[in-house]
């Protein structure tokens, strides 16, 4: 369900997708003066999410906050590490894959309101390698050659992510040789972040592009070649409480403007990805 304060879904999608937010602090404070909540809770958001949209969602949220006076909390990182607490007070959930959002609609059950999920932006898989590209990967297949270490994450949107490139080749052979390369299969980007930058590293990482995004200086980015591109998205999505919160509200038609995908954008997300042919980062 939604309520008047959501509106109807499609028509304000239409008038954010061009760009305009007409909202102001005046207008936030005066909605929140009439509110049931203390005034403390009305002006403050609580939003959960996976670690690879984090430091997005948090630019994001710091811009909002700074410009509208309102505090904005976003709480980044593996779902067992959040969830007790989302349950107590979420009023924005955001994911990276469409496969999370399902998985936060079936852990948070009524909390979430469904009809508010709506997919922002994508971040395209690609191959990081350590600065200076010490092996000199430049294609996918490069990831097969004997003695080349490799690490993938099977959570935190990216289940499955090497299988799906490695499978578009439709040979076993890659997959398989794929598979004995892999040397490190961590649970999320944090903790693949932490072996990455450790002594013994492995040589390559299978990520999505906003972790280099995000942390530009620790890889060099291998564009993946044309017809082997996986894009994953971050979706976002109301709780029935945050839909009450005017200030809820109105961050998340932010994170919908043109405003808030130039942010994204900064940490490597996109709209719609068109990587250059055989170009590198």
């Amino acid at each position: 369900m939604t309520n008047g304060l959501v509106g109807d879904f499609r028509s304000w999608k239409r008038y954010f997708g061009s760009g305009r937010l007409r909202c102001s602090a005046a207008a936030v404070l005066l909605w929140c003066a009439g509110t049931p909540a203390t005034a403390q809770d009305a002006m403050t958001v609580h939003v959960y999410g996976p670690g690879g949209p984090g430091p997005a969602m948090t630019d994001c949220a710091q811009t909002f906050g700074a410009r509208y006076g309102v505090n904005v909390v976003v709480t980044a990182g593996p779902t067992a590490n959040w969830q007790a607490a989302a349950m107590q007070n979420a009023d924005v959930f955001y994911s990276g894959a469409e496969n999370m959002m399902t998985d936060f609609v079936s852990a948070f059950g009524a909390e979430i309101d469904e009809a508010t999920i709506d997919p922002l932006y994508v971040r395209v898989a690609t191959i990081l390698v350590h600065p200076g590209n010490p092996l000199k990967i430049k294609r996918f297949l490069d990831l097969t050659r004997p003695g080349v270490r490799v690490m993938i994450v099977q959570g935190s949107g990216q289940t499955g992510l090497w299988e799906d490139i490695a499978g578009r080749f439709g040979d076993v052979a890659t997959i398989r040789a794929l598979r004995r390369n892999i040397v490190a299969l961590e649970p999320d980007t944090a903790t693949a972040r932490q072996v990455w930058n450790s002594p013994g590293a492995p040589d390559a990482w299978i990520a999505l592009y906003s972790e280099h995004g995000a942390n530009p200086t620790q890889s060099d980015a291998i564009w993946l070649e044309p017809g082997l591109e996986i894009a994953r998205d971050t979706g976002i999505a109301l709780t029935i409480a945050g839909e009450t919160k005017p200030v809820a509200v109105l961050f998340y038609k932010f994170v919908h403007s043109a405003e808030g995908r130039a942010i994204f954008e900064r940490w490597g997300w996109c709209s719609r990805c068109f990587p250059p042919e055989g170009g590198n980062e």
